[in-house]
């Protein structure tokens, strides 16, 4: 027996038409209250979307783009502090972050790529750095200074 393209195709069609007798999707729980944690990983998921837009702006050579993410991304990084650990090593990383992003928006007004591509590197590795310092806090892989506060609560 052989079966033509024409009776496959009308067969896929008439099953895709037949009344489903599937129960309907439970519907998605109701959100929890965001925590801090939630909070703060929603605020270091914005400085990453900017961050993102601020070298697309880089590698395309559209300075003003880079320059709008540049100043973006400093009203995000004011933000998130609120929900930082605060060191010693936070605020020198948060302090070289800033500076590299003032020096990112300010080539990219002067139409300097060079110059804003630097502080786009400088400013990935103030990132890194402060991520690394943090997480080595957090682990226990590095004692937590006397001072150690989270800003907001303990």
């Amino acid at each position: 027996m052989r079966v033509t393209l024409m009776e496959v195709l009308a067969a896929a069609v008439l099953a895709g038409l037949a009344p489903r007798t599937e129960r309907p999707a439970d519907p998605p729980p109701a959100a929890k209250p965001a925590d801090k944690k939630s909070a703060q990983a929603a605020l270091m998921g914005k400085k990453l979307d900017h961050a993102k837009r601020l070298l697309e702006g880089l590698t395309l050579n559209d300075l003003s783009k880079a320059g709008k993410s540049a100043d973006e991304l400093m009203a995000v990084s004011q933000k998130a502090e609120f929900a930082a650990f605060k060191t010693k090593e936070y605020d020198l990383y948060t302090n070289d972050f800033r500076r590299a992003l003032e020096t990112i928006a300010k080539k990219a007004k002067d139409g300097n790529l060079d110059g804003a591509t630097l502080g786009y590197v400088n400013m990935t590795l103030a990132c890194i750095r402060c991520h690394q310092a943090t997480r080595e806090i957090k682990l226990g892989l590095l004692p937590a200074p006397a001072e150690f506060t989270r800003v907001g609560g303990p």
